[in-house]
C-alpha cells in the first residue's frame, strides 16, 4: 500500500500538460493533480468540499482525507459569484488544498487560481450597493432634534460641534450619504441652518 510520501514523490517524476500565464509561468491543472490522487489511492481517499455564501461573498473550504486522517485543507473565496465563476473558485479550493498536500509543482496556486487572478487585476470588483434604510428620515430628523437641544445650551461652539460629533457617531449619520442621499442632503442642511443659529445664539448672549 503506496504512503503520502512515496505518492508524492511518484507525482513530482510524472510530466503533465500545463497551462501558460501572465509572467511565463506554468502551471498543473487541478484536473491533472486530482486525477493522480484518485487513481494511485483510490477508495482510501476523500476530497470534500463545503460552501457558504453570505451576503454575496461565496467562500469554499476542502479537506484532503486519507485513510480517515485529514490530510490538508484548502480555501477560496469569490465576491462576484455567477454559475461559471463559482464552479471555477470551487477548483480553486481543491486545486490549493491538492498543493499543500504535496500534489503541486514548483508552485503552490492553481492554474485557475493564477489565471483568475490575472484577470481580476484588470477588472476592478464593483462594491456592493449599500441597501436603503428604510427608517433614513426619523434617523435623520432625531439626529436634527437633539443638534437644536445641544444649539439651545452650548456655551461656546467647541462645545457644540463636540456634542454633534458624538451624536452623529451614536446615530451612523454618515452611512446615509451612500445608502439615503437625499435623507443626507435634508440632514446636512437642516444642520447648517442649526449651525448658523447656534453661533448666533452664542453671539448674542456676550
Amino acid at each position: 500500500m503506496i504512503t503520502l510520501q512515496e505518492a508524492i514523490k511518484e507525482f513530482a517524476k510524472q510530466t503533465y500538460d500545463t497551462v501558460k500565464v501572465k509572467g511565463g509561468k506554468n502551471y498543473i491543472q487541478v484536473k491533472d493533480r486530482l486525477d493522480f490522487v484518485r487513481r494511485t489511492f483510490g477508495e482510501r481517499v476523500s476530497i470534500r468540499t463545503t460552501t457558504k455564501d453570505l451576503n454575496g461573498l461565496a467562500e469554499f473550504h476542502t479537506e484532503m482525507w486519507l485513510d480517515d486522517k485529514l490530510i490538508s485543507t484548502g480555501n477560496s473565496k469569490e465576491i462576484r459569484v455567477g454559475e461559471k465563476s463559482y464552479e471555477k473558485h470551487e477548483s480553486v479550493a481543491v486545486g490549493r488544498c491538492l498543493a499543500f498536500a504535496g500534489f503541486a509543482g514548483t508552485e503552490l496556486a492553481s492554474a485557475d487560481e493564477m489565471q483568475n487572478f490575472i484577470e481580476n487585476q484588470s477588472q476592478p470588483v464593483a462594491k456592493p450597493k449599500p441597501q436603503s434604510n428604510p427608517n433614513a428620515k426619523q434617523l435623520a430628523d432625531d439626529f436634527i432634534n437633539k443638534l437644536y437641544d445641544v444649539s439651545k445650551y452650548a456655551k461656546t461652539m467647541k462645545d457644540y460641534e463636540k456634542q454633534k460629533e458624538i451624536f452623529a457617531k451614536e446615530y451612523d449619520v454618515m452611512s446615509l450619504q451612500d445608502s439615503n442621499p437625499d435623507v443626507f442632503q435634508y440632514l446636512v442642511e437642516n444642520a447648517q441652518q442649526i449651525k448658523q443659529q447656534t453661533e448666533n445664539n452664542i453671539n448674542g448672549r456676550k
